[in-house]
C-alpha cells in the first residue's frame, strides 16, 4: 500500500470519530477541503509541516498517521474499500 493511502486511510480514521468535517479539519489545518479529500484518498503528496497540523487537529502522534495495519483494517471496514484499490485510482478519462 503507498505511504500516501496509508496516511490518508489514518487520517480519515482518526478525523471521523472526533465527528470533524473534512472542511473544518481543513479549517483548522488551514488548508482547502478539497485538498483534505485528496489526501484521505492517497491522491496527494503531504508536507512535513501539514503533516504536523494534521497530528495536532486529530490529537494524535504523528506516527500514528502511519500505521501501516490500522490503515489495512479501516480500509477494510469501509464498505466496497479495498486496500488495494484505495490510493492506487486513475484518473478519469475524459469522455468525448
Amino acid at each position: 500500500m503507498d505511504i500516501r493511502a496509508v496516511f490518508g486511510l489514518n487520517m480519515r480514521r482518526l478525523r471521523l470519530p472526533k465527528r470533524l468535517s473534512q472542511e473544518a479539519a481543513g479549517d483548522l489545518m488551514k488548508i482547502d477541503r478539497a485538498h483534505i479529500s485528496r489526501i484521505e484518498r492517497g491522491l496527494a503528496n503531504i508536507t512535513i509541516l501539514n503533516i504536523a497540523q494534521a497530528a495536532r487537529v486529530l490529537e494524535c502522534e504523528w506516527a500514528e498517521l502511519f500505521d501501516k495495519r490500522a490503515a489495512v483494517e479501516f480500509a477494510a471496514s469501509l464498505k466496497g474499500g479495498s486496500p488495494r484499490t484505495i490510493g492506487n485510482r486513475k484518473p478519469a478519462r475524459k469522455r468525448r
